[in-house]
């Protein structure tokens, strides 16, 4: 058994040997983590501030379709107030055609009221 022991134990002293170069590597590795942990950070708040522009560029491009959408409304009651225009124009046209009719005769009657009036 005390063979057994002294085996384990040699075999621990090496296990021991081969664990302090380990260790000596992990602390540089662990130096150049932190760096890369500070990058991923910093890229991180880059997307998150990335995010945010888009959704402020979101909400300009819908407030703009909403102005367009007011626009296309403006547009419609414009149209609308030339066609009421145009009809009121044509109407009184009409009005001025019937009018004329009506000074046709009312010429006629005058010339033999001259005539008269003459004499």
């Amino acid at each position: 058994m005390e063979q057994q022991v002294r085996t384990m134990g040699q075999q621990v002293g090496l296990m021991g040997q081969q664990v302090g170069p380990m260790e000596q590597q992990v602390g540089p590795m662990g130096q150049q983590v932190r760096p890369m942990g500070q990058q991923v950070g910093l890229m991180e708040q880059q997307v998150g501030l990335m995010e945010e522009q888009v959704r402020q560029m979101e909400q300009q491009v819908r407030l703009m379709e909403q102005q367009v959408g007011l626009m296309e409304q403006q547009v419609g009651l414009m149209e609308e107030q030339v066609r009421l225009m145009e009809q009121q124009v044509r109407t009184m046209g009409q009005q001025v055609g019937l009018m004329e009719q009506q000074v046709g005769p009312m010429e006629q009657q005058v010339g033999p009221m001259e005539q008269q009036v003459r004499k």
